[in-house]
């Protein structure tokens, strides 16, 4: 088979705190709404795989049957992308490492990485805790201490970030966001604000044990990195 380059047909996932910016923006063929994410290289089957058109299969189809076009021997391919458009909060989550996901979910964990496309004036997100030890986040969660735990960072256009698995964090609203993770899609949510979904009229599922279990306390991250430009000679 011949090296070229082949057009992915995205995947589009509804979510609570989505709207319509993704159709606005990119031009994307859907009616969902609300739209939060658009994934646009993603080979997880029984959930979301691109289709090549040209080729009449999917991602990950050609992934296992030509693995020599990607670089890599993996059994999945490695990594997921996606385009994020928050025009609410989404909830505070955590996602698990590869040992504790497949043992409890069957799955790999997520860790994963954005690039801030665009965000609005006052944009956050949340990102870590002020927890000393496991404990005192435990105790904090339970008292429902949310002011008090959680904490942020405030994104500019470029910008980028890091979200290794056990770390607390959650993309504010008003953001505009490409995110590259690993090929997987596990979430725990920690806190929801309360909020209830429109369409069951109930609140949304959290995973509080879980959540404690793979969360890391004390918070180490580095945070926002603001990338410089640089002139090459």
């Amino acid at each position: 088979m011949n090296k070229k380059m082949y057009l992915l047909k995205p995947e589009y996932k509804e979510r609570i705190w989505g709207g319509t910016r993704l159709q606005e923006t990119f031009g994307f063929d859907t009616d969902i709404n609300p739209l939060g994410e658009a994934w646009v290289v993603t080979s997880l089957v029984g959930n979301a795989d691109n289709e090549i058109e040209e080729l009449h299969t999917t991602l990950d189809t050609l992934y296992q049957q030509h693995r020599e076009l990607f670089g890599t021997k993996d059994d999945l391919l490695p990594v997921k992308v996606m385009i994020i458009a928050s025009e609410d909060n989404l909830s505070v989550q955590v996602h698990p490492n590869d040992e504790y996901a497949l043992k409890h979910d069957n799955s790999l964990g997520k860790p994963e990485a954005w690039y801030i496309i665009d965000a609005k004036e006052g944009a956050k997100i949340e990102f870590g805790h002020t927890a000393k030890d496991k404990e005192e986040l435990k105790a904090m969660v339970e008292a429902g201490k949310w002011s008090d735990l959680l904490t942020y960072v405030y994104p500019k256009k470029g910008d980028f970030l890091m979200v290794p698995d056990g770390v607390m964090h959650a993309l504010g609203k008003d953001l505009l966001v490409c995110e590259i993770s690993k090929n997987a899609d596990l979430t725990y949510r920690v806190y929801d604000y309360d909020r209830v979904d429109k369409k069951t009229g109930k609140t949304r599922e959290l995973h509080l044990q879980k959540s404690l279990d793979v969360l890391h306390a004390p918070h180490n991250e580095p945070g926002l990195i603001h990338p410089e430009a640089e002139e090459i000679n």
